[in-house]
């Protein structure tokens, strides 16, 4: 845009300033994939839960997870999403780690949704789409709210289904997942009616 400060200009003055916003955007691990084992990088996903997990029995926190369903004989699975590292800057970062199951049971709300591939891929694929391409790892959360999970694990699922990778009504049945669960919370504050969005960079 004609007239418009390079974003690189910006970043290093607010750096010198020790703007903590700047600090979350400039700090290179924005996505953790460390604890994946080697063998699931390499698996064919078959399907994706989208779940909704809370803080506790007296917490009123909700998180979204996406647990990638792996093609193995035994149960187990990837856990991606997308975590709050500070409320006052937005900043997060977005983990992926392998688990020895298809999905958690721990403070679970409503029954996660299910969506299937069209045809198996792996995490090395949706890393090359989702990462490489589409830069979904640069991603600040609402300041305002600190919210900004279930809209990023939504955009995921709408990339996928996308290039291919998920069958068509993936992204739709999620959203309505949502609101369901939306609608039985009745409270804004913990879990708005439509998600809400954090930003790309």
């Amino acid at each position: 845009m004609a007239g418009s400060t390079p974003f690189s200009s910006v970043m290093a003055q607010l750096l010198s300033q020790g703007n903590p916003f700047a600090q979350g955007l400039s700090h290179p691990e924005l996505l953790d994939t460390n604890s994946i084992e080697t063998l699931h990088k390499t698996a064919r996903i078959r399907g994706i839960r989208f779940v909704l997990t809370t803080g506790g029995p007296t917490s009123p926190a909700f998180h979204f997870r996406l647990f990638l369903e792996l093609d193995l004989p035994s149960d187990q699975s990837i856990e991606l999403h997308a975590q709050l590292l500070s409320s006052h800057s937005g900043s997060g970062k977005i983990l992926a780690m392998s688990r020895k199951y298809l999905v958690t049971n721990k403070y679970v709300y409503g029954e996660p949704y299910h969506v299937y591939a069209t045809n198996p891929f792996t995490f090395e694929d949706m890393h090359k789409l989702l990462f490489e391409t589409n830069g979904r790892h640069r991603y600040m959360f609402d300041v305002s709210t600190g919210k900004g999970c279930g809209y990023w694990a939504l955009t995921v699922i709408g990339d996928l289904e996308r290039a291919g990778y998920l069958r068509q009504g993936s992204w739709a049945g999620c959203a309505q997942a949502y609101s369901i669960w939306a609608a039985n919370v009745r409270n804004e504050s913990y879990l708005p009616a439509q998600p809400v969005a954090g930003r790309f960079f």
